[in-house]
């Protein structure tokens, strides 16, 4: 009795313990750098992340994508050491026809947004073109295109902005940006995620598998 109140009380425990990432990107002249922290374990589990903004390059020709990723923390260093990793278009081939197959999961990635929440959003955009009249007109788009994401973000997660601002600079050329907000999840939500994933690929699986059948019937 006493054991399975254990597991009963371990069960509710972790079903309901918050996960906390705090997600700061920042690129100017002088930093160029994205950190992720990440808090579990009511507290007890606390890591941080520093990567690199991806940098798009042409090398022979073709379209390669490099970026290298550090462990901030020297206790993390077991999880990620500092790499070199290049993309190649095969490979961001691979990645695509990844993305359509989860697409199958669209349903179960739906239900994890709606139990996510993202605080103290803030976004400064910053940026010069060099000439007036071009500014001004990115200036507007790019209000355009981040009242968009916001509104889509905000019909899908329980979003909460706190500062977001586009601020063009008509005598300079130069781009700046710096993005920051705290997302908050509970292992439930995700483990839920999971079990509907599962659902949908046993599902999914056993409707290929009576086509299948179907085909072989009709030979």
């Amino acid at each position: 009795m006493i054991l399975i109140m254990i597991l009963v009380i371990s069960f509710v425990l972790i079903y309901a313990m918050p996960i906390h990432v705090k997600l700061e990107a920042k690129r100017d002249e002088q930093y160029d750098t994205i950190v992720i922290r990440l808090q579990t374990l009511y507290g007890l589990l606390k890591l941080k992340t520093e990567i690199p903004f991806i940098n798009l390059t042409i090398e022979n020709g073709k379209l390669v994508i490099k970026y290298k990723a550090r462990i901030k923390s020297v206790k993390t260093n077991r999880l990620m050491q500092y790499f070199n990793k290049m993309m190649t278009p095969q490979e961001m081939e691979n990645s695509i026809s990844l993305l359509k197959r989860g697409y199958r999961y669209k349903s179960a990635f739906i239900y994890l947004l709606s139990k996510t929440r993202v605080r103290s959003m803030k976004l400064h955009l910053a940026f010069g073109a060099g000439d007036a009249a071009l500014t001004g007109i990115l200036a507007g788009l790019s209000w355009i295109v981040v009242g968009s994401i916001l509104s889509i973000l905000m019909n899908r997660v329980d979003t909460r902005t706190e500062d977001i601002a586009v601020h063009p600079s008509f005598d300079r050329v130069f781009f700046s940006l710096a993005l920051g907000c705290i997302i908050h999840v509970k292992m439930g939500h995700i483990i839920n995620t999971v079990i509907k994933m599962l659902l949908i690929y046993r599902r999914l699986t056993i409707g290929s598998r009576q086509q299948g059948q179907k085909m072989k019937a009709k030979i």
